[in-house]
């Protein structure tokens, strides 16, 4: 996102000695807009509830599934009203499972063994009229 003029880059990173490598890289590169956060990024991504965020990548821990719930719903609730949310995980999301989490699924697919989602916020039935 960086090297495609975003004007804000927040990488959330909960592993101290990885999140010191970030930071390392963006000062290499010169990079001013890129922010590296160690520690919690739900929490983080609870904290700033209510901002617009056009784009948030999640790639939680695959062993750790119960994190997705939470990592989307966060997510959510800072998303741009045509923001999307891009998501890697070890299978894929169907609509009975983001339609309560306020998300549909724009696009999706399959690469070896990681299943990517393109998410935007869901659209009221009004706004969504069925042919």
């Amino acid at each position: 996102a960086a090297s495609r003029n975003a004007a804000r880059v927040v990488l959330l990173e909960s592993a101290g000695p990885l999140a010191g490598a970030l930071r390392a890289n963006a000062t290499r590169l010169k990079a001013s807009q890129v922010e590296v956060v160690a520690g919690d990024a739900i929490a983080w991504l609870r904290q700033h509830a209510g901002q617009a965020w056009d784009v948030i990548f999640l790639d939680p821990p695959f062993a750790q599934p119960a994190l997705f719930d939470q990592a989307l719903a966060a997510a959510r609730a800072m998303l741009a009203p045509h923001g999307f949310i891009y998501l890697e995980a070890p299978r894929a999301w169907g609509a009975h499972e983001l339609e309560p989490l306020g998300l549909n699924v724009f696009r999706h697919g399959r690469a070896g063994q990681v299943f990517f989602h393109l998410l935007n916020g869901a659209k009221p039935a009004a706004d969504n009229p069925v042919p």
